[in-house]
């Protein structure tokens, strides 16, 4: 698209097939045709300028096409492009109008959609419990027999809470238990023998040993391991079906 009472710019760049790069050297000629009669505008060769060659003209006549033929020596391909020239004012304000209806009308669509329009923001205000329906749910969730106790109060008791018998006095197998919980929740482990069953082309582990540990210096050294029995099935389709770790 061109302005009219302003010059207009053509620029033409010959490409080598083998190479890529324009090619430079060359005489174009080129013709400027209004298309409604074609009459010829203006016409001449090409100025080259480090490879693209350029040549400029000012129209008067708005909102007709025109076309720009070059001509290209023999064994080049010729170039031709069609345009339109209109009043760049009159551009503007149809752009601008376009643009303004174009907003209006997103707007509208966006208001009545039931996704995330006014019906959307009706629906979401609906689901607010009201006062009274936030009472009733907080007189659920304390229960009967709830009077004046706060979440502060239910702490502060918590807190206050005493065992009869510290750690001193646990047997050694719930303390067992409780460091062994501990090793298995770090997650610290290693695989030992692993057994493989070939399914379906695939190579899956069956069984192996697992030896969970208190921290990584341990795990390295494969010390102080807490051994578990691992086991696993597949389907048909070398898929995990069950998988089981046994203390041992």
């Amino acid at each position: 698209m061109k302005f009219i009472n302003e010059v207009s710019y053509f620029d033409v760049i010959v490409i080598d097939d083998v190479t890529g790069k324009p090619v430079t050297g060359l005489s174009i000629t080129y013709v400027i045709v209004d298309l409604s009669d074609n009459s010829t505008l203006t016409s001449g060769t090409l100025t080259e300028v480090s490879g693209h060659y350029k040549c400029s003209y000012t129209f008067t006549v708005a909102d007709k096409k025109y076309r720009l033929s070059c001509t290209t020596p023999a064994g080049y391909e010729d170039y031709e492009e069609v345009f339109e020239v209109v009043d760049k004012d009159s551009f503007k304000t149809s752009v601008s109008g376009l643009a303004l209806e174009t907003s209006v009308q997103g707007v509208l669509t966006l208001l009545n959609s039931n996704s995330y329009g006014l019906s959307a923001l009706k629906d979401l205000i609906d689901l607010i419990d009201t006062s009274t329906e936030l009472q009733a749910k907080f007189t659920e969730i304390k229960g009967v027999g709830w009077s004046s106790e706060t979440m502060k109060a239910i702490k502060d008791a918590i807190d206050n809470i005493t065992v009869t018998g510290g750690v001193a006095d646990w047997t050694s197998d719930q303390k067992l238990i409780i460091l062994n919980g501990i090793k298995v929740a770090k997650s610290i482990y290693r695989i030992f023998n692993p057994v493989y069953s070939k399914i379906k082309g695939q190579d899956c582990m069956t069984s192996a040993t697992k030896k969970y540990y208190d921290n990584t210096a341990d795990c390295n050294s494969d010390v102080n391991g807490l051994v578990y029995s691992v086991t696993a099935t597949y389907d048909g389709n070398a898929r995990m079906a069950t998988y089981k770790e046994v203390p041992v």
